[in-house]
């Protein structure tokens, strides 16, 4: 078995840099997905929208709130990673690790539950005129 522990070591630095860039990427992206979402709601305050208009409009905004979704989602996965960090120094640690790491992208995948808009959401909205 042609072990080269250097290079192996060396790649583990490489990973774990690349971890701690991703970090501030994160809260970038997280930053410019919340100036959009903004953007957008202040469109919909501020300017009289036609259903064409308004359907683009909801359009983007699904779209920026699903990759917002997956930025937030990475963001706590991150979190929890850095919380349990010290972990990865010992082997036997590093399947508990993994195992929280895989319980919070787990809980993560759920689906969102409405606060306000709760049983009757679809139709509030259908009782609405939509000129």
């Amino acid at each position: 078995m042609d072990l080269d522990l250097l290079d192996d070591i060396t790649e583990v630095c490489k990973i774990l840099d690349k971890i701690d860039q991703c970090e501030e990427n994160l809260n970038n992206s997280l930053s410019r997905y919340d100036l959009m979402t903004c953007d957008l709601l202040h469109k919909i305050e501020n300017d009289e929208l036609n259903t064409k208009l308004c359907w683009g409009v909801i359009k983007e905004l699904k779209k920026v709130r699903t990759e917002r979704r997956k930025v937030k989602n990475n963001r706590e996965i991150l979190r929890v990673y850095k919380d349990l960090q010290t972990k990865i120094l010992k082997q036997e640690n590093r399947q508990l690790l993994l195992a929280d790491l895989n319980k919070t992208k787990k809980r993560l995948n759920c689906k969102y539950k409405n606060r306000i808009y709760t049983d009757n959401f679809d139709e509030i909205f259908k009782k609405e005129d939509v000129k």
